[in-house]
């Protein structure tokens, strides 16, 4: 985090707010079994339309909901990375969905979350040795070349996760032109585990152990493994690294 520390403008902590739609106030009225339910919001947030496998819906039975969409794991990593800025003095600034640019990014070093769901992450790790992919339906982490290693989700016969993978990249000198760490999973778990990761002096200290010796003056990619256990990550393993 040296880089970060010594510039003068404070880190941005940024995060991605996709596009969410739910069903509509209609659809939830028109399927209802009593007209009284899911006449409040919460009703209709926290319950399920009486919906068959086979019904069929029309665009306009959904509704975008703009305020929705932060992932889970995207938002502890951020509140992770506030407090370790906090602990080292450090001002940060967290900036959600459109609230932050490239001319922001340009002024500021800064650390950006999620990958599929994060145009930043997908753009900057394009062309480098660790980067996210899909193979036929399937997101992955792809390394380069034709026969490089590739690392996926595993989920149970209940489509539960079991084990995911993130990377965590750091750039001294990127497309910006400013220091950028890039803190990103295939799923949530895995995002939230390098959040923890790249937060915690302890895991850093470890996982830094089996990477080259020099790897402070150079850009670092790593690749982590979390074990899922009732939808919560478990430490980070480092399993990868590349330096140049």
């Amino acid at each position: 985090w040296a880089p970060a520390l010594s510039s003068p403008e404070p880190v941005l902590i940024c995060l991605a707010k996709p596009s969410v739609y739910l069903p509509s106030v209609k659809l939830y009225q028109r399927h209802s079994k009593t007209p009284e339910k899911f006449l409040n919001p919460f009703e209709r947030l926290s319950q399920r339309p009486d919906l068959q496998p086979d019904d069929k819906l029309a665009w306009s039975d959904m509704s975008e909901y703009p305020d929705f969409g932060l992932a889970a794991g995207d938002v502890r990593s951020a509140i992770q990375l506030s407090s370790l800025f906090g602990q080292l003095g450090k001002k940060n600034q967290v900036r959600i969905g459109g609230n932050y640019s490239f001319e922001d990014l340009r002024n500021s070093p800064a650390v950006i979350i999620g990958a599929f769901n994060n145009r930043w992450s997908m753009q900057m790790m394009s062309d480098l040795h660790f980067r996210f992919a899909y193979e036929g339906d399937q997101s992955i982490i792809q390394e380069e070349g034709p026969k490089g290693r590739r690392w996926y989700t595993k989920f149970d016969s209940n489509i539960k996760a079991l084990e995911d993978y993130a990377v965590v990249t750091r750039l001294l000198n990127s497309s910006t032109g400013q220091f950028v760490v890039v803190v990103a999973g295939i799923e949530s778990y895995g995002t939230q585990a390098a959040g923890e990761f790249v937060s915690s002096p302890e895991d850093l200290q470890a996982g830094l152990q089996s990477v080259s010796p020099d790897w402070d003056k150079r850009n670092v990619q790593i690749i982590l493994r979390t074990q899922v256990t009732d939808n919560l990550p478990g430490p980070p393993q480092v399993v990868a690294s590349y330096v140049w």
